[in-house]
């Protein structure tokens, strides 16, 4: 029975609904549309009614339709055949003192208004902020450069250095770029390098045998050039443009003092290296200090005695070369890194006072001890004079 009344009852609902939905869509129509007055007489009292409205909105947002409207709900007559009279009221009352400080005011605000700066003009200001700092900056890198950074290495390239010698697989690129372009418009830098790629896997050995052979003779000819280049008195410039001299000279300053002692845990793993990669063919470099560290545990002490005399004997040399060479240990050319020094340090700090603290505890022993003894001492003098 329910199961035959549930599609009734739906359907009434959805009648009530439709219902009330145009109803409403009715009532929103009439109120939407503006309320027609009758035509009347200029009240008298309306001057008061005017100054009223334009204390309530203000004279910054009054207009003249705001004020007929609200002239018209309060009188319930239309105001619009009464537009000059109204005007020439609203004129009357901006001259009253009470309007006149209003307006003073609501002009005042707009002057701030206008005059308060927006977010371009405020970066624009900020801008000579900005330029201070960046003035800053160059005394900052010239501070650099005097230290000795990576920027006073770095030479650029003059116009007359030689050519750079091409490999057989660039000289082979230089052949068949125009054409694959050529065939392939739509190709862009990328796809032509892979292109460039798959034939070059695609030529015969013969082939790749005479780039390369084209290639050894680049080589010559850019070496004479060098040569010649450098007999002018020219500078070789290494990849990432540092120069080779004084790059050198920045090493030499860089490595002051004698070559650090080797561990005997470090001469084992120089010694198995080799036998590690071969025994194991393709293993990564990660893997190799964990192989050689565990036959390092695996070794016995005999063993391990060998690589430990060798580490004692490096430890010699590095103690006398550093005597030959007047550094002393703990020197800023032979300090340790700075963690290491503050642990150490700190170590040093613990193991003081704990001895200041063994010290101490002695004396008081020792004043306990004295005392001891001068009580005995007194005691037997009393009983020598008794």
């Amino acid at each position: 029975m329910m199961c035959q009344l549930s599609p009734v009852i739906s359907h009434q609902h959805a009648h009530s609904f439709t219902f009330l939905f145009c109803h409403k869509i009715k009532l929103l129509a009439k109120m939407s549309q503006e309320i027609v007055y009758p035509t009347g007489p200029l009240p008298a009292d309306v001057q008061d009614s005017v100054s009223e409205v334009m204390r309530e909105v203000g004279i910054a947002n009054l207009s003249i339709k705001v004020l007929r409207r609200r002239l018209e709900t309060k009188y319930k007559i239309e105001f619009t055949s009464h537009k000059e009279k109204i005007q020439s009221i609203v004129d009357q009352l901006m001259n009253t003192k009470e309007f006149q400080k209003e307006l003073a005011r609501v002009q005042k605000a707009a002057e701030k208004a206008t005059a308060r700066p927006t977010k371009k003009t405020a970066r624009s200001d900020e801008k000579p902020a900005k330029g201070e700092k960046a003035a800053k900056a160059p005394k900052e890198k010239k501070e650099s450069k005097e230290k000795g950074s990576k920027r006073e290495v770095k030479a650029k390239k003059p116009d007359n250095y030689p050519k750079p010698a091409l490999s057989g697989f660039f000289l082979f690129s230089n052949d068949n770029r125009a054409s694959i372009k050529e065939k392939n418009p739509a190709f862009g830098v990328a796809d032509i390098g892979r292109e460039i790629g798959v034939m070059w896997k695609a030529i015969s050995d013969s082939e790749k045998e005479r780039y390369n052979a084209l290639a050894a003779a680049d080589k010559d000819r850019f070496a004479k050039d060098m040569e010649a280049f450098e007999a002018a008195g020219g500078e070789k410039v290494k990849r990432g443009g540092k120069s080779s001299k004084k790059s050198k000279k920045a090493k030499k300053e860089k490595k002051e003092g004698p070559k650090r002692p080797t561990t005997a845990y470090f001469f084992f793993l120089a010694a198995q290296r080799a036998t590690i990669n071969s025994e194991n063919p393709g293993i990564k470099i990660t893997e190799v200090p964990k192989i050689a560290a565990a036959k390092w545990k695996a070794l016995s002490e005999a063993d391990q005695a060998v690589y430990a005399a060798q580490a004692t004997k490096d430890k010699e040399r590095y103690e006398r070369e550093c005597k030959e060479q007047g550094i002393v240990k703990g020197s800023s050319s032979t300090k340790a890194p700075a963690k290491k020094r503050a642990k150490k340090e700190k170590a040093d700090a613990a193991s003081s006072s704990s001895s200041s603290d063994s010290d101490s505890s002695s004396d008081s022993d020792s004043d306990s001890s004295s005392d001891s003894d001068s009580s005995s001492d007194s005691s037997d003098s009393s009983s020598d004079s008794d």
